[in-house]
């Protein structure tokens, strides 16, 4: 990220980002219902550590691009017994939370990116304690589990997952997300 898209970013936040900032669930239902927003899927796989070989690496990256199809689960995480659902308004910072997840974890993973209709997260809010909108951004919101159940209701059914469109896979590694695209057959 450049300096002036950095300052950019700062001064005039992703519109979910800042409707997010305002606690009012109503707003940020009908933001979110009206957005695409990027999300990880679940499905992360194999993990491999740091310092392994060139040859993992290779076999991490065969296997990640052989898992083309979306099988409906968001990846979430876990601090201290409460579970975050992380959400994207734009593929960089999906990509930059990926390697920032890599270097917590010390593992590299292949995540898999997919924009999805906001209201598809309608499912997956229930389950979690706080949303996240770009985490690990300067425009990182979390909205606590109250404001996401009120969220969640005013949420309209979600249509079918098919409407879920593969954007890359994200293999961050030694904490640089480098995007590898492939189109998949779907």
């Amino acid at each position: 990220m450049g300096l002036f898209s950095g300052i950019k970013s700062r001064l005039f936040p992703p519109e979910l980002s800042r409707v997010a900032k305002t606690d009012d669930a109503s707003t940020i239902a009908e933001r979110i219902s009206r957005t695409s927003i990027v999300v990880i899927a679940a499905d992360l796989g194999d993990s491999i550590s740091f310092d392994t070989d060139q040859q993992s690496v290779i076999a991490l990256v065969e296997a990640a691009t052989q898992k083309k199809t979306f099988d409906g689960s968001v990846h979430k995480y876990e601090i201290d017994g409460a579970t975050f659902l992380p959400i994207f308004t734009d593929v960089p910072t999906a990509e930059a939370f990926c390697g920032a997840y890599c270097g917590l974890l010390n593992h590299i993973h292949a995540f898999r990116l997919f924009t999805a209709p906001g209201a598809y997260l309608r499912d997956w809010i229930a389950e979690q304690d706080f949303i996240v909108v770009n985490p690990q951004s300067h425009n990182e919101v979390e909205i606590d589990r109250s404001n996401s159940l009120m969220i969640r209701e005013q949420l309209p059914n979600p249509d079918q997952i098919n409407e879920i469109q593969f954007t890359s896979l994200v293999i961050p590694m030694i904490g640089i997300s480098q995007t590898v695209e492939f189109a998949p057959d779907t």
